[in-house]
């Protein structure tokens, strides 16, 4: 019988969950499965991937008995409000990663990242930002997109109040709070933070490569959506092996990489809606994150 998972990173999104999950899956006392985002718990979302509970374990079936931590990552479990006590009903002693940003930065990505994947049909954040209201009604959705849900970059990006909830739900010795800014400032020191909250010994390792920061434009939205629908139809047939031809295909459909940049207007106007949320942020995590908002 495949082992359950006992830790599990679930967000936020464009925060450096990825380069984490990278690292911690390549210690030889840890299980981590290939894929990410397995999308499992997140039953209130239609962004849900795996649907079947035999499939899902069915990822972890190759942890052996050396793995003393086994974990599995989804950044949207956070801001759903149905994963984590869904996970807590399954696995009621899982420990439980969130990783953070200044919220600002962390939505233009998001946005790049949507529209990269096709979700998002608004070329120009500000623009995609000004229609939340109108998307929050079911207008304005791009007739591609996968979760609507998703699209509320102000909801998904106020991690201040998603952590907050899940202090609600999970005692606090079981949370490991990180920020993106110290795992690129000092990789080796949030990693030794995060393996002494799993138990894990250290492996010694030094050298960490960034992984999951490119955004590059694509040539075609709809083609993206094909491969992704091959990909989540994939996941729900619990295929698991990777034949290396999408993430090919893939490549071939995006041209140079287009940095967004937004006028200081604009961020003036993000500074002062994700206020509250990381004043929130500071209080709980007892850190100053005022630099957040300065523009």
């Amino acid at each position: 019988m495949a082992r359950k998972p006992n830790f599990f990173i679930i967000g936020a999104p464009k925060c450096g969950t990825t380069s984490l999950a990278t690292y911690l899956r390549e210690h030889p006392k840890i299980f981590f499965p290939a894929r990410k985002e397995l999308l499992f718990f997140n039953t209130d979302m239609a962004s849900r991937a795996v649907r079947s509970e035999a499939d899902y374990y069915g990822y972890f079936s190759d942890a052996q008995p050396q793995h003393i931590a086994v974990g599995e990552g989804s950044v949207t479990y956070l801001y759903s409000d149905a994963a984590v006590p869904n996970i807590l009903k399954a696995i009621p002693d899982a420990k439980f990663i969130v990783m953070a940003r200044n919220p600002i930065d962390m939505a233009v990505s998001l946005h790049a990242q949507l529209h990269r994947q096709g979700d998002e049909n608004l070329k120009d954040f500000a623009t995609a930002w000004h229609v939340q209201e109108k998307r929050k009604k079911g207008k304005r959705i791009p007739p591609l997109c996968t979760d609507p849900s998703l699209l509320l970059y102000g909801n998904v990006c106020s991690v201040g109040w998603q952590l907050k909830r899940l202090y609600t739900r999970v005692a606090r010795h079981r949370v490991l709070v990180l920020f993106q800014d110290d795992l690129k400032r000092d990789t080796r020191s949030v990693y030794l933070q995060t393996l002494e909250f799993l138990g894990v010994p250290d492996d010694g390792r030094t050298a960490f490569g960034v992984h999951n920061t490119r955004q590059p434009r694509l040539r075609s939205q709809l083609f993206q959506a094909v491969l992704r629908s091959i990909g989540v139809l994939k996941l729900r047939l619990g295929v698991k092996r990777s034949f290396r031809i999408l993430p090919l295909i893939e490549r071939l459909n995006v041209t140079s990489v287009r940095e967004s940049v937004i006028d200081r207007e604009f961020k003036v106007e993000l500074a002062q809606y994700f206020r509250n949320d990381v004043e929130e942020m500071s209080t709980l995590v007892d850190r100053d994150l005022s630099a957040w908002l300065r523009v």
